[in-house]
């Protein structure tokens, strides 16, 4: 039964001549420094804050995604 609402579902959807209107997607964040004491220095920024490869991570996810959504 299920399987057969799924297929109701997306042949429905796959037939709809609606032009997509919103997108929603739900990530995680990029890579960030741990929230323990850790050497100074070690990861460039203060605890709990993006890294450099974090800010590197979500630059490239944005550009990634424009290119998917918007083109």
């Amino acid at each position: 039964m299920k399987k057969v609402v799924l297929l109701t579902l997306l042949s429905s959807a796959l037939l709809a001549d609606d032009k997509l209107g919103f997108v929603f997607e739900l990530v995680r964040h990029g890579a960030r420094a741990p929230l323990l004491d850790e050497p100074e220095g070690y990861f460039h920024v203060k605890s709990g804050l993006l890294t450099e490869s974090g800010m590197r991570e979500r630059y490239l996810l944005g550009t990634w995604n424009r290119q998917r959504y918007i083109d």
